[in-house]
Formats: C-alpha cells, structure tokens, sequence
C-alpha cells in the first residue's frame, strides 16, 4: 500500500509540474494542491529515514519533485496574488 501511495503522489506532483509548464493558469492555486505536496513530501522524508533502504530513488524522486512543486505554487501564488 505505501508503495501505491509513493507512485500515487509522484504522479500527482508530476502532472502538476507539467500542467504548471504547459498551461500556466490560475486554477491550479487550489488549496488541495499544496496538501498534496506537503503529504509527498513528509511521506518520502519518513521513509528516507528508516534504515537498509535498497533503493531510495524513487523517494528521492518524489522528495524532488514535491520540493519542486510547492516552488512552483510559491511562485504562481506571488505572480497572481501579490504582483496582481
């Protein structure tokens, strides 16, 4: 189950970065979006810190890529909220 929930949340992030890159709109500044992240993120960060991990890459892949896209949310909520 938590490797479905692993795959599950990169994919996630994965659409959003994407989606972010391609469209640029403004609907993706839901707050569930940063939920999404913050549970990525705290999921691969306790998983890293258990020891005998045999391949962490796919963590390290989703530690990335949710640090990645909550910079991403930062700086489209700066653009649309605080720049006007």
């Amino acid at each position: 189950m938590k490797k479905i929930s692993i795959y599950l949340f990169l994919g996630i992030n994965l659409f959003y970065i994407v989606n972010f890159l391609v469209n640029f709109e403004h609907i993706f500044l839901e707050w569930y979006w940063l939920a999404f992240f913050i549970i990525g993120l705290g999921l691969s960060i306790l998983d890293l810190l258990k020891p005998n991990k045999e391949n962490p890459y796919i963590l390290i892949a989703l530690l990335v890529t949710s640090l990645s896209s909550i910079g991403f949310y930062g700086f489209q909520y700066f653009l649309f909220h605080l720049m006007g």
